[in-house]
């Protein structure tokens, strides 16, 4: 998938409690996602997110999007392409007490 991207005021973790964004690929095709929760790493945000047809699952498959950029009100996710800088945020939203998801 490309950018993801989302109006959002500020960045704290009790706003994006059940927020839903929409997602568009590179064929312009959306996804709708539900953002679980939201972090900072070294000055990075990410959000913890899960496909809206998968949250009725069991163990529903989590992703972690990063924010790549901002514009007024618009937030630009996309996927994190460094696999130890993913391990690092894996890492830290597994530690949660709140939900249990497969990354």
């Amino acid at each position: 998938m490309s950018d993801f991207e989302k109006d959002f005021d500020e960045f704290e973790n009790d706003d994006f409690e059940d927020e839903i964004i929409i997602a568009e690929d590179e064929n312009g095709n959306e996804k709708k996602f539900i953002v679980i929760d939201a972090c900072e790493v070294d000055g990075a945000n990410y959000i913890l997110v899960i496909d809206i047809e998968d949250d009725e699952e069991d163990e529903p498959e989590a992703d972690i999007l990063k924010e790549m950029s901002s514009e007024n009100d618009e937030v630009f996710y996309g996927i994190i392409e460094d696999d130890e800088e993913f391990e690092k945020v894996a890492a830290l939203f597994s530690s949660s007490d709140e939900y249990d998801i497969e990354m």
